[in-house]
């Protein structure tokens, strides 16, 4: 019996030997490795064969090894996260299977490639921009304008008689502003001549601005050069009180916000009257300048994903100045200033799966007097924007936006009572553009725009198509290449259209090449341009005849803009550099040949430094400004544009120091080394009997700027100011 029990133990035994025997010569085993795209390991990766628990996970170099059970067809598949998943059909019947697995990383917009070619950004928003929206108002020099502080960066020319944005050598006409979208008429505030302007905007209402020094988006059009883009704040997130004392002024701004909505309303009022009292200045005023403006925000939420933005602003300036006469004793008082209007209103929302819309209007009025002596002159310019685009996003990696808008412009110019002239016109424009990434590393953004304007009495039946393309590639995880190609019109100006109806719009192509480099906190950018003008507006002038007027003029303009930001090396301080060359020749307007114009600077320099003492509770922060000489025509001379200004050399302080949690007390001052700074000469418009046109020098309001100001923030909650500054 025992025997038994034995021999049967045995078989058992024997028979589970074989059979494990069998089933582990039947194991199939699968080893490999996983990599990206660019042979990199990938360490962690899931494998395994579908359908049951048979897999491992890759070891650091990117190697797995399993045994799995014999099939006629199975499917192994990866999983990486971050990476998309990858899947095989293989056979397993024979003893060992080798597989290599190659995983593409999954697209995500914030990780992939962004165009930078021809754009400037500043916003709080977006994951990597070259300015934050403070930068503007805290740069030295800038005293708080949107444009001044824009001429520290590459691509632009600082032209100290006019104040307003020159971009890589057009003229300031060829630059637009936008507000959400919406083109505004009037930026600049009014001026004595050859005194500088001003900027109509207070920064602190924008949430984000882009500078365009070319190859901008088809969603914009009649401009030349240049593009500025301003976004207004969304909602406000409590009720406050901004009081400013200045020595120029003071405004004062409130914010009430309630469920789903918000308005700010501000008064700002500047009178330079005590100012230039205490101050030396270069100018003889009859009346010092003064600036009243009111403005008026609203923000409403509309449904879950809605939004309604209302803006509006009206202001008014008043100057008044005696000018000599070249070559006479006799000195003219002209005075003047304008009256400003400007309305937008915005909307935009979710309207479907993968569908957004935003639409919006905008009016503008500017109403503006000359008076020199007994001669009056009267501008009035008005117009309307209005506005469509579409956004279809068809995938994460495929966008499209589709848009329409019309713009109707009127000017009347009248010459004291008797004599007056007058334009009106309509343009439509079109446009569509898509966004494509092909990969994380490679994107496409290509566009068209077509404008329309009819026949009339007041200007030229016209149309044009103008594509656009750009694109970017990234070399890697800090490094990418940008280039960018497009045809821009714009109609000529408006002064222009009230003497002749028979000048079509004029045209630029841009061609640009970006490289830019970003790694901690650090960015170093270099482009490459060249802009080629046709068509641009030619008139001869004869004496006691109307002028005649052409589209036969041309131009071209190349360089190259060098720009180094630094937020790292030095512990609480933060600088940026900026080199631009501007290689620049036009034959327009009244030009007897091809020449260099006044606004064009071969070379342009800035240093910006801004640095944060905590002990003192104050950053200061210091401008260096350096601009070429720039040419100028004198009678005198035989060439034309021949003459040349001095170079501008320039350095700016300032101060602000935080001495309550609420309370900033700023002072800035430009020009500290009083460089004496002169902007060539206006001629007599007749030789004296000796055959020598007298001159008289153009120079700045004043040799140095002051500014000291107190800036008060009441709100039911705590405000710290210390990041408007830091």
């Amino acid at each position: 019996m025992q025997r038994a029990r034995s021999q049967v133990t045995l078989f058992i035994l024997l028979t589970l030997g074989l059979l494990i025997s069998n089933y582990s010569s039947a194991q199939i085993s699968v080893e490999g490795i996983v990599t990206d795209t660019k042979g990199n390991a990938l360490a962690g990766a899931n494998v395994f064969v579908e359908g049951t628990y048979d897999g491992a996970s890759s070891d650091i170099e990117g190697g797995f090894s399993f045994q799995t059970e014999p099939q006629d067809s199975a499917r192994i598949t990866i999983e990486y996260l971050g990476f998309e998943s990858a899947s095989r059909a293989v056979v397993l019947k024979n003893d060992q299977l080798d597989l290599e697995f190659k995983l593409k990383e999954k697209f995500n917009q914030l990780k992939a490639v962004t165009i930078t070619a021809g754009a400037f950004e500043a916003s709080d928003s977006k994951k990597a921009v070259a300015l934050k929206p403070l930068d503007i108002v805290t740069t030295a020099g800038a005293t708080g304008d949107i444009a001044g502080a824009l001429q520290t960066l590459p691509g632009t020319t600082t032209v100290g008689e006019s104040g307003r944005l020159f971009v890589r050598g057009g003229s300031a006409d060829e630059t637009q502003t936008y507000v959400d979208g919406m083109l505004v008429q009037e930026p600049y505030t009014r001026s004595a001549p050859n005194t500088a302007v001003r900027g109509r905007f207070n920064p602190f209402i924008f949430s984000g601005t882009t500078f365009t020094t070319g190859g901008y988006s088809a969603e914009y059009g009649q401009a030349l050069s240049s593009v500025l883009l301003l976004d207004t704040k969304g909602l406000e997130e409590e009720d406050e009180w901004n009081l400013s004392l200045m020595t120029v002024g003071a405004d004062v701004a409130g914010t009430k916000v309630w469920d789903r909505g918000s308005a700010t309303a501000t008064l700002s009022y500047i009178d330079l009257t005590p100012y230039m009292e205490i101050v030396p200045q270069n100018l003889d005023y009859h009346r010092l300048p003064s600036v009243l403006n009111a403005s008026l925000s609203l923000r409403q939420k509309t449904g879950e994903t809605g939004m309604v933005k209302v803006y509006g602003t009206q202001g008014n300036s008043r100057y008044g100045i005696y000018s000599k006469n070249p070559g006479e004793d006799h000195r003219s008082l002209i005075s003047g200033g304008d009256d400003n209007t400007y309305l937008n209103a915005t909307w935009r929302d979710i309207i479907a799966t993968n569908w957004s819309l935003r639409t919006g209007v905008a009016y503008s009025h500017n109403e503006s007097f000359t008076k020199v002596d007994d001669f009056d002159l009267v501008a009035k310019n008005s117009g309307e924007h209005i506005k469509s685009v579409a956004t279809h996003t068809l995938n994460d990696k495929v966008s499209l936006k589709i848009g329409v808008d019309y713009f109707h412009r009127y000017r009347k110019e009248s010459f004291g009572e008797v004599e007056s002239y007058e334009f009106k016109y309509d343009r439509v424009g079109a446009f569509t553009e898509a966004d494509v990434f092909i990969t994380s590393d490679l994107a496409l953004r290509a566009g068209v725009r077509g404008e329309y304007s009819p026949d009339s009495d007041q200007i030229k039946k016209s149309s044009s198509i103008a594509p656009r393309l750009m694109a970017a590639y990234r070399l890697g995880d800090n490094s990418q290449v940008s280039a960018a190609y497009g045809v821009f019109y714009q109609d000529t100006h408006p002064r222009t259209m009230l003497f002749s109806n028979r000048v079509g719009q004029e045209r630029s192509e841009h061609l640009i090449l970006n490289y830019q480099y970003m790694v901690a906190r650090r960015t170093f950018r270099i482009e490459a341009y060249q802009k080629r003008y046709n068509d641009l507006v030619k008139y001869q002038l004869i004496e006691g005849q109307d002028h005649i007027y052409s589209n036969d003029g041309k131009g071209l303009a190349r360089g190259v803009d060098i720009w180094w930001r630094d937020r790292k090396s030095i512990k609480n301080g933060d600088y940026w550099i900026s080199y631009s060359y501007l290689d620049t020749e036009r034959d327009y307007q009244d030009f007897p040949n091809s020449a260099v114009p006044s606004f064009a600077a071969e070379h342009s320099f800035s240093i910006v430094y801004k640095h944060w003492i905590q002990d003192w509770r104050s950053q200061v922060g210091c401008t260096f400004l350096h601009t070429s000489p720039r040419p100028y025509n004198d009678p005198n001379m035989a060439e034309f544009q021949s003459a040349e200004m001095d170079a501008v050399d320039q350095l700016n302080l300032n101060w602000a120091y935080l001495y309550r949690e609420n309370v900033i007390f700023y002072a800035g001052v430009t020009n500290v080394l009083g460089q004496k700074q002169q902007y060539g000469y206006r001629f007599a418009e007749t030789p004296d009997q000796d055959g020598i046109f007298a001159r008289e020098a153009i120079l700045p309001a004043a040799d140095r700027f002051f500014f000291i100001g107190c800036f008060i923030t009441f709100s039911k909650k705590d405000v710290n100011q210390l990041d408007k500054i830091n």
